[in-house]
């Protein structure tokens, strides 16, 4: 129903007013007279812009407490990338050269120093709300580009030297100068070591894990990092995980 025009700037914004009725059933005419009036106390009455009533496609008839809620908390224009840094995993670009269940099997031959290159390796799955998977069932050859391999890790040069036909193929080696041996995207070595805030690339329900120790996954995991002055970690950690940010977080999914 027309309601009243606001003018902003020279901008007409017409103004609706809608309803939400409770009652089922055959009505007949003088209840559907009642209801069109505004006048049944069986029915909810709203009043709504242009852009509230017709958003991202969707057309609402009608305001919830979470409506204005999620309106105001869209007004602030604080994303989480504004107040942490966002980063992804590793991209080893040949799992299958990298990534092993358990232990290598050539581990215990190797050294000390070569055995450090072995990380713990977890899931998105290993990924709660609040705490993560800590007895994780995978490892990570950990090798960057800027390492001299075949001097000072001689045996795990070897290992990969056995793959280095897979390696060499992979589409960001051919067009770089990385080594051939290297992950494709190791990423800074703090980001796995150092406080963050560790989540699924697509969870199936909102969960945000803090890790302060070792962590090391591939690109289906984003880290949340180095919180700017004013925020800290566990702070932003409790609202991700917050019944508000998961009715945000839905909505904003279509989830």
């Amino acid at each position: 129903f027309p309601s009243h025009d606001t003018h902003e700037k020279g901008r007409t914004n017409s103004k609706a007013r809608t309803c939400h009725t409770r009652r089922q059933g055959y009505l007949g005419s003088e209840m559907l007279s009642s209801i069109v009036s505004f006048s049944d106390p069986e029915t909810n009455y709203f009043e709504l812009s242009q852009e509230e009533l017709l958003s991202d496609g969707v057309i609402r008839l009608g305001k919830t407490i979470i409506d204005d809620l999620l309106d105001r908390t869209l007004r602030k224009n604080l994303t989480i990338g504004q107040v942490t840094t966002v980063s992804e995993g590793i991209q080893t670009g040949a799992n299958s050269v990298f990534v092993f269940d358990g232990q290598p099997d050539f581990y215990d031959e190797l050294s000390k120093k070569e055995q450090a290159l072995i990380k713990p390796f977890y899931k998105n799955s290993d990924i709660k709300k609040y705490f993560y998977t800590e007895k994780n069932s995978k490892t990570i050859l950990y090798v960057r580009s800027d390492i001299a391999l075949e001097n000072e890790f001689p045996k795990i040069y070897a290992y990969l030297k056995s793959h280095k036909e897979i390696l060499s193929k992979r589409a960001q080696i051919r067009r770089s100068k990385q080594a051939w041996y290297s992950l494709l995207w190791a990423r800074d070595v703090q980001l796995f070591e150092s406080e963050a805030i560790v989540t699924s690339y697509r969870p199936q329900s909102p969960a945000f894990a803090y890790k302060s120790g070792s962590f090391y996954s591939g690109t289906d995991t984003y880290y949340i990092t180095k919180p700017k002055p004013g925020f800290q970690l566990k702070i932003v950690l409790a609202c991700l995980n917050s019944k508000f940010a998961s009715v945000w977080i839905s909505i904003v999914t279509g989830k």
